[in-house]
């Protein structure tokens, strides 16, 4: 085997053992439920009248004064939550204008 055949096998090798490349993963999408969407306007709401993202200590105190609602999300997905709910109203805000 030449020099050059090896180092394609080897590349071959390499791409095909998964290490190489990161592959996708699928994420399921779980919907928030009104009692979810409820504990986070009850205790970030201020963040959200502000349009203000809370951080993670924030997030993670919604959760934990939640009792269980939220025990199943992670701070990040709560504080993704609450940004789409700023967009949101951002973008019908300038929409009435």
């Amino acid at each position: 085997m030449t020099k050059r055949n090896q180092q394609y096998l080897n590349v071959v090798l390499f791409l095909s053992s998964g290490i190489a490349g990161a592959r996708k993963r699928t994420k399921q999408h779980n919907p928030w439920t009104k009692e979810e969407k409820d504990e986070i306007f009850k205790h970030l709401g201020n963040c959200i009248k502000k349009k203000i993202l809370p951080g993670k200590s924030e997030c993670l105190k919604c959760i934990e004064q939640s009792n269980g609602v939220l025990a199943n999300r992670q701070w990040s997905v709560v504080k993704d939550c609450v940004r789409n709910i700023i967009s949101r109203t951002k973008t019908l805000q300038e929409k009435n204008c």
